[in-house]
């Protein structure tokens, strides 16, 4: 088992939003898996528009704005809705993602006045599982890199075979390794 190796990319801007990315990479079942945790907050409308925008991605075949547990049901009267570890994956590559969506309140200094603003933290947590990690040639490898759907190397995931969470369960347990 080798180290676990990090990076982290601070500060991208977008709008008024911080958007930080801590990835993480792991030789699990001697293939090699990345993770990524993701965070960005600001106010409801702001963090709303610049998720469905696109702006954010996943994988090359999911953006935040495919993200379904960031999309409040036709009952909700909110921008989002508090979730916390909502599961999904791709279905192009292997690479599962969690959700959580909070609401929080600061308090602002503005002058003499207290004000007490509402802002969300959204924090996306992926796992990909890119197969031996020896040659970008991999189909594992292959099919994380791609963008586009219509791409005739890359099979869909075969669900059957690595249902959804099976990638973020052999990671967790290499976590306790």
């Amino acid at each position: 088992m080798i180290a676990v190796v990090t990076f982290r990319a601070k500060n991208t801007f977008i709008a008024s939003l911080r958007w930080t990315e801590n990835w993480s990479a792991r030789i699990l079942e001697d293939k090699l898996f990345l993770s990524a945790t993701r965070t960005v907050n600001g106010t409801g409308q702001e963090l709303r528009d610049a998720i469905d925008k696109g702006r954010y991605s996943i994988c090359g075949h999911v953006d935040m704005a495919m993200v379904s547990a960031l999309h409040p049901s036709t009952l909700s009267t909110g921008l989002f809705v508090p979730c916390r570890d909502a599961i999904e994956s791709c279905n192009r590559c292997l690479t599962d993602y969690t959700t959580t969506a909070e609401q929080r309140f600061i308090n602002i200094k503005d002058g003499k006045l207290n004000l007490t603003r509402a802002c969300w933290l959204i924090t996306v947590t992926s796992y990909h599982r890119l197969g031996s990690g020896r040659s970008p040639l991999d189909v594992k490898w292959h099919a994380l890199a791609t963008r586009g759907i219509r791409d005739l190397r890359t099979t869909p995931r075969d669900m059957i075979r690595y249902p959804q969470g099976t990638v973020r369960e052999v990671w967790k347990e290499g976590e306790k390794a």
